[in-house]
This record gives structure tokens, sequence and C-alpha cells, in this order.
């Protein structure tokens, strides 16, 4: 079950619950209503296509859908990758009345929400496994740092999505100078950057644009790097040759 094409009216609470075989989702135009939890934990889920912009919408339809990385709204494509946290991070219903997206009202909200998850500490909605009445850490997952790590790393990728858009949806000036802050102040923006390679050219493009990539970055990176990312290393040593910087300068820095 790759793909899997539906167009029944009603999409019934918990109807697809933890549905390991789903990888795509195609939604008719027929489906008024999806109720909550339809498609939570279909783990392997990765694209979902809906085309009736009027559709009603449940709570967590797509909670701990980790591989979920585009929802496509017809005739709003440039949106399909934001309205993913729209559906599995932010706790906002607004943002998942589809008849509103691509409106500036609709970006404005997105940008408000997206500002408030940015200020929230990295450890909210941290709850450890519980074993023996004492919290066990022994798992990676479960540890709090761990969790800090990935909650940054999620508020760089929210971000860059954001900024990858704003083309066509414009950032207002003070979310803007606060979005580059974070990404260029936080390590976790530049593991992002080569957590994924099918996401690394535009993601590293609009780094540069924004002033985020310097000589000493693009060494770090490649040193991060693994070897199996062979065109973006190539891009990295293309941009390290054109920044004409004497390498004997940063001979004390430890890359």
């Amino acid at each position: 079950m790759s793909q899997l094409e539906i167009n029944d009216k009603l999409i019934e609470k918990k109807r697809f619950l933890n549905h390991r075989d789903i990888h795509d989702i195609v939604i008719g135009e027929d489906t008024n209503i999806i109720e909550d939890w339809a498609f939570a934990g279909c783990r392997n889920l990765r694209r979902v296509t809906l085309k009736n912009r009027n559709i009603v919408i449940g709570k967590d339809v797509f909670l701990n859908c980790k591989n979920l990385k585009e929802i496509v709204v017809e005739n709003n494509i440039s949106l399909k990758r934001l309205l993913v946290y729209a559906f599995t991070v932010f706790d906002n219903t607004e943002l998942r009345k589809l008849s509103l997206t691509g409106q500036n009202s609709y970006m404005e909200m997105f940008d408000k929400t997206l500002m408030n998850f940015l200020r929230q500490d990295d450890l909210e909605g941290f709850s450890p496994f519980l074993a023996g009445g004492e919290e066990d850490y022994e798992e990676e997952g479960n540890c709090p740092e761990y969790y800090q790590t990935k909650r940054r790393m999620k508020k760089s990728e929210i971000i860059t999505e954001r900024m990858l858009v704003e083309g066509v949806y414009p950032v207002a000036d003070k979310d803007r100078e606060y979005y580059i802050t974070y990404l260029q102040t936080t390590n976790e923006t530049y593991e992002l950057l080569i957590s994924e390679e099918d996401l690394f050219y535009e993601r590293f493009l609009l780094y540069d644009s924004l002033g985020l990539i310097s000589f000493i970055r693009i060494q770090k990176l490649l040193n991060q790097m693994p070897e199996s990312m062979v065109e973006a290393r190539a891009l990295l040593l293309r941009k390290k040759n054109s920044c004409n910087v004497n390498e004997d300068v940063f001979t004390l820095y430890d890359l």
C-alpha cells in the first residue's frame, strides 16, 4: 500500500492508525472531514495531497508521522513543507484551515505562531520515560540534552522553510531579523544543513544569501559532512576557493 487514494466523504477517527506501509496519500475533492488521529503513527508517510481546500481536519491527524515531508494543497505548491508544521508541530486550529492558505493573513498567523514556538523553552513538552518509578535516560531519545538538540534543530528547520518562501510570502522586518539571528547563533542550524542531502543545495544557497556561510564555517562543515555527500562537498569546496582567503590566518583555529 505504498500509495493510498481516498475519496470517502468522511475519514473516521483512527482509521489508519499506526499503518506503517503507507508512503503517499491522495485525499480527493469528495472528502469533507478527516477525524482525529486518522493517520497518527504512520511513520513511513512522506507526502499528503489534499484536493479539497474546505476540508475539516481534526486533532492530531498526523501525530507521530515522523517522516512526513510535504502536505500539498492544490494551487499552493510553495507552502507544501510549511504546512507540515501547521499539522504536526503547531497547536493552532486556524492554521489547519486550508481555505486560508496563500493569504497574507495566513502567513501573518503562521509567523506569529512560529515566534511563540521559538520563544518556548527547549525542554518544553519533554516527558522522560518512567521505569520502576525512576527516570530512565538510557535511551538517547529519552535524554533531555538530546531532546533540546532536536527541538533547536526543529526550530531552525521551520525558520529555514519559512525563509525559503519569503519571495512569495514576505516576512515582516522584525521577524526576519529574529529568524536570521536564531539561525546564525544556533549550532543545530548547521547540523540541519548536512542532515538531508536532497535539501542541502537550496538550504545552502539560502544561508549563503543571508551571510551565514563564512570560510571557517565551510571548513567545519567539510569536517562534519559524510564522505557520501559528494555533490554537497564539491559545492562547499567551490565556495571555499571563491573566498580568496589565506588559510594560514586560520591555523590557530581547531577546525
